[in-house]
Formats: structure tokens, sequence, C-alpha cells
């Protein structure tokens, strides 16, 4: 499936912090702030989890300081903000413009970026509005906000127990 529940998505994004943690020896806290309401919703699958890489792979390089992930959602009006927020080394304003040159599509990335392709499956999927935003300053932290609407309900998911009629108009069944 494409599209998942949020519940789901952050289930896999837990279990991906929890291996994280016991790999650098719990040298960083994890802290969920997720609405109930907010997990039945949907989402496209493995948009968080990148997210969260990043700011392991590159946020933390000193064990020594204590570093936290953040991840809150809320919703406003018909859109979803999910933040992942991380207390690690930032990123200098250079960089941070070239990072945003490269999710907006208007630079080729230098190497494979997983943020830019979570990116662009957001817009691909749901329109050019939604996405990512990212702020960050050097020694201070970094957040990335991932923006979408609110779904409760997929086009190609169903209800538990819920039978779909297949509309087969239109196909060859040759």
């Amino acid at each position: 499936k494409t599209i998942i529940p949020i519940a789901d998505e952050l289930q896999h994004s837990r279990s991906y912090m929890n291996i994280q943690r016991a790999r650098y020896k719990d040298s960083f806290k994890t802290e969920f702030q997720i609405d109930d309401e907010i997990k039945d919703y949907c989402i496209v699958k493995l948009v968080i989890q990148p997210i969260l890489e990043n700011a392991v792979v590159h946020g933390f390089h000193d064990a020594s300081k204590g570093y936290a992930v953040q991840i809150s959602a809320h919703v406003q009006g018909e859109v979803l903000h999910i933040q992942v927020k991380d207390n690690g080394t930032g990123m200098t304003k250079e960089n941070l413009e070239k990072l945003q040159n490269y999710i907006q599509g208007e630079a080729d990335p230098e190497k494979s970026i997983g943020i830019v392709n979570v990116n662009q499956r957001i817009r691909l999927f749901y329109g050019e509005e939604y996405g990512i935003q990212i702020r960050s300053r050097k020694q201070m932290g970094t957040e990335v906000e991932i923006i979408l609407p609110v779904k409760m309900q997929s086009e190609n998911m169903k209800k538990l127990g819920e039978e779909v009629e297949e509309d087969v108009s239109g196909v060859d069944r040759r």
C-alpha cells in the first residue's frame, strides 16, 4: 500500500528510532506528541523515517551532548502539519539554502538525498501546495515540517470489513 494510517507510519518510525538508540547506546531521546485523533488520518508511507534518519546521521555527531528528537503533529483547517525537531548540529545558512534548492527541484542533488525523494512523492501524490519545509540554525538544531492534506481514508484503501465493488468498466478482459 502506498497510503497507510499515520498510526502505522508512527509505529515504523518508533521501531526505527529504537534500533538507532540501541545502535548508539541511548545517546539521544525520542518523543512522540501525536493526538489520538490524528493517528487515524492517512499518509504516504515512509515520509517520517527518512527525516528521522537525517537527524540521527547528520545532526547527532557528539554523543555526549544529550540529543533529542521530537515528532509532533497538529491539524490546521484541512491541513496536517507534522514536525520533526532535533537539537542537533543544525546547518549553516548556505547549506540550508542548498538543501532547499534540491528539495524544490531547482538544483540536482550531488548525491541521493532521501528528503528530496520524500518531498517529490508528497507533491506527486497530493499536489504542489504540499511537501516539506526546513528551518535550521548551526548548533541550534533542525526542524522539518511535513505539510499534507487531511485524509481519513485513501481512495485505494477500504475500511475493515467493508466490501468494495470494483469498477471493471473499460477493462480489457481478453
